[in-house]
């Protein structure tokens, strides 16, 4: 997270990261066939752009727009429309899916519950005080 509170810059290192690994796949994509790219891919390059997307999934989409450029030059490396279509799923609908999985354990009580360390606690100097108002 940058001093700005925003995770444009991490994103970006991500798409960085991503984009070197996809282009060694393009440089070795003569040894592969269409499947074992997209294995390749699915284990390799799509984990390193969806680890702990629900916490930035709701960034600026200038900054999502680099991963998701990623995946699309990914896809026409695979140079499969049906392979694609059937075993993949765009990286925006993954991390909603994310997302919504992090808020559903959390809701009913599957994960740990979030345990907020005393010293960022907010004091109140009101706190134990009774106020009634009419």
């Amino acid at each position: 997270m940058s001093s700005k509170l925003n995770f444009g810059e991490y994103i970006e290192s991500i798409a960085k990261t991503a984009a070197k690994k996809l282009g060694i796949l393009s440089r070795a994509r003569q040894y592969f066939s269409n499947k074992q790219r997209l294995q390749l891919y699915k284990a390799q390059i799509r984990p390193c752009m969806e680890y702990c997307c629900h916490l930035w999934d709701g960034s600026a989409k200038k900054y999502l727009a680099a991963l998701d450029s990623v995946e699309r030059r990914a896809r026409r490396l695979i140079d499969s429309p049906t392979l694609v279509e059937a075993s993949l799923q765009e990286l925006d609908h993954r991390r909603k899916v994310a997302s919504l999985t992090v808020f559903y354990r959390l809701h009913f009580g599957e994960s740990p519950p979030i345990e907020i360390p005393s010293i960022l606690r907010r004091v109140n100097r009101l706190v134990g005080h009774k106020h009634f108002y009419a």
